[in-house]
């Protein structure tokens, strides 16, 4: 069954990063509608939100207005925070519903995120179970209910995890939130390394895909869903994958003086950086604040063991963007792919520029609008 034709999408999550791309891929598409749930005072307010996401990433188009609305609600209330008006316009207007807001969070505990990422879930599924309309219903969500020690030692076996899998191997308590963000992180891995002029050799393989990709498969399967009286679920995976030490070399090839050392000297290294040289001297200016601070904890802990990610099968998620007439992003990213992002982040300040000359490759060139740079650091 095709909805590409004429579909009204209730969009949650919108005004995020890969939400951002989903409202573009679903928009360049002639006669698609986009009601988007934005957390904002005012309906007008919630589309300014929209339009600015949108422009940090460089990406909106004026053209979309007449096909994109908003409705002002909140993930952490009941019924998403949606008025009783704007939940019966959702019902009787949308055709499909794209769960894709949650809230994201690295030390909250289960229970306080639960409300906008359990609770708003059972809510958006509640939407598509009335009878004012048929709808389709996608859920988006992380890789990482996967990276657990049994999934690893299946794919290890040569097997990639199946879409047809009960997560059983998933199975554990609930005592803690602790939620890594693998885009941040891996930003923030490359100015440490920067930082420290050295990198840690981890053979394991990076799971990173780029956006405009994981947003085309994500409305592929939002419009041409799986015809099954169960839910399917649809995987997406890098092909091929990037090593975490390939990630990090990338920074020498552009001319950064960045070393691959053994992660245990890394972490030593690290140690000393947060030290600090002035540590105990208060009469010395202090250096900058390394980058993984936040994830201090994490990354000198056992980060071999704690970035290991399981293979995929991806067999549903190729069904359905066969399905979809749209070209289809490459599914992976390159040295070339983490060029374009070090040269961004260089542009808008993030990361210091190169040795010119240095490196074995050049920095592309791309544009920065004021809207992406003065996005730098938004979620």
């Amino acid at each position: 069954m095709g909805l590409s034709e004429g579909a009204t999408v209730f969009l949650t999550g919108a005004t995020g990063f890969l939400g951002a791309y989903i409202i573009r891929d679903l928009l360049l598409r002639p006669g698609v509608r986009v009601i988007a749930h934005v957390r904002a005072g005012t309906e007008a307010a919630g589309l300014e939100r929209i339009r600015e996401t949108c422009q940090v990433y460089g990406m909106w188009s004026d053209d979309w207005s007449p096909r994109l609305s908003c409705l002002i609600g909140d993930l952490q209330k009941s019924n998403l925070g949606l008025s009783a008006e704007a939940w019966d316009k959702v019902e009787k207007e949308a055709n499909v519903v794209v769960h894709n807001g949650a809230r994201v969070h690295w030390v909250l505990p289960y229970e306080t995120l639960k409300p906008a990422n359990v609770l708003s879930t059972l809510a958006a599924i509640s939407l598509c179970s009335t009878l004012s309309k048929p709808k389709s219903f996608c859920f988006v969500s992380s890789t990482s209910v996967l990276d657990t020690e049994h999934y690893i030692e299946l794919s290890s076996s040569g097997t990639p995890v199946p879409e047809s899998d009960d997560l059983e191997g998933s199975r554990k308590g609930l005592g803690t939130g602790y939620v890594t963000n693998t885009d941040d992180f891996l930003i923030r891995h490359l100015k440490g390394c920067i930082q420290l002029s050295s990198a840690p050799i981890i053979p394991n393989g990076l799971n990173m895909v780029p956006v405009d990709h994981v947003a085309r498969c994500v409305v592929a399967c939002a419009l041409h869903p799986l015809s099954s009286p169960n839910i399917r679920v649809a995987q997406v995976t890098a092909d091929p994958r990037m090593t975490f030490t390939d990630f990090t070399n990338t920074l020498s090839a552009y001319g950064y003086e960045v070393d691959s050392v053994p992660y245990e000297d890394w972490k030593r290294q690290l140690v000393r950086y947060v030290e600090g040289p002035h540590h105990e001297d208060t009469s010395k200016e202090k250096q900058e604040e390394h980058a993984l601070m936040p994830l201090y904890h994490f990354v000198t802990g056992d980060l071999p063991s704690t970035t290991r990610a399981p293979l995929l099968s991806p067999t549903n998620t190729l069904t359905a963007l066969a399905a979809d007439a749209a070209p289809k992003p490459y599914p992976a990213v390159t040295t070339e792919t983490v060029g374009l992002y070090i040269a961004y982040l260089v542009r808008v300040g993030f990361l210091p520029p190169p040795i010119e000359g240095k490196g074995k490759k050049a920095l592309p060139k791309v544009e920065v609008g004021e809207g992406m740079a003065r996005g730098r650091g938004r979620n």
